[in-house]
C-alpha cells in the first residue's frame, strides 16, 4: 500500500519464499526510503518456517536496515517475537494521522475468539467511529 504519507508492507515471510536477487534490491529500496514514513505490517520474516539463526545469516543486511530506517516493525503472526528473535523493536499496532494499522490475523477467528470485540477496543480505546479502507488498516473519523 502507499499513499501521499506511507509505504506499507506486508506478509513477505523472507525465510519461507525464495526471492530473487532484484526482488530482495526492491525491498531494500523500499526499506530505505526517507520521503514517506515505511511502516512493515508484520511477517516481513518467518519465523515459523526459518530459525533466528538462519534468517540472520541470509538477510543480515536487511535486518540492520530496518534497525536503523525510520520505520515502524508491527508484529504478525508469524512474527510475533521478532524483537526478541532478531532484535528490531516491534508493536502490535500504530497510529498515523488518521489511519490505524494493525497486522490482519488479529480479525481472524483463528486468533481471536471475538474478532468483533476487537474492534470495540479500539473504538473505545481511541475514541473514533471506524471503517474499513483496506483490509489490513482502517481510517478514522471524529
Amino acid at each position: 500500500y502507499e499513499d501521499d504519507q506511507v509505504i506499507a508492507v506486508s506478509d513477505v515471510h523472507l525465510g519461507n519464499f525464495d526471492y530473487s536477487p532484484e526482488q530482495i534490491e526492491r525491498l531494500k529500496s523500499i526499506l530505505s526510503r526517507t520521503d514517506k514514513k515505511v511502516i512493515i505490517m508484520g511477517d516481513f520474516f518467518d519465523l515459523f518456517y526459518a530459525k533466528p539463526s538462519e534468517l540472520q545469516e541470509k538477510y543480515s543486511d536487511i535486518i540492520e536496515l530496518i534497525k536503523k530506517g525510520n520505520l515502524t516493525y508491527l508484529q504478525g503472526n508469524h512474527d510475533p517475537n521478532i524483537t526478541q528473535a532478531l532484535g528490531i523493536p516491534s508493536v502490535k499496532e500504530y497510529i498515523l494521522g488518521d489511519k490505524l494499522f494493525f497486522h490482519g490475523h488479529i480479525c481472524d477467528p483463528l486468533y481471536t475468539l471475538f474478532p468483533l470485540d476487537v474492534f470495540q477496543y479500539i473504538r473505545s480505546k481511541l475514541g473514533y467511529r471506524l471503517h474499513f479502507l483496506r483490509p489490513l488498516y482502517l481510517k478514522f473519523h471524529s
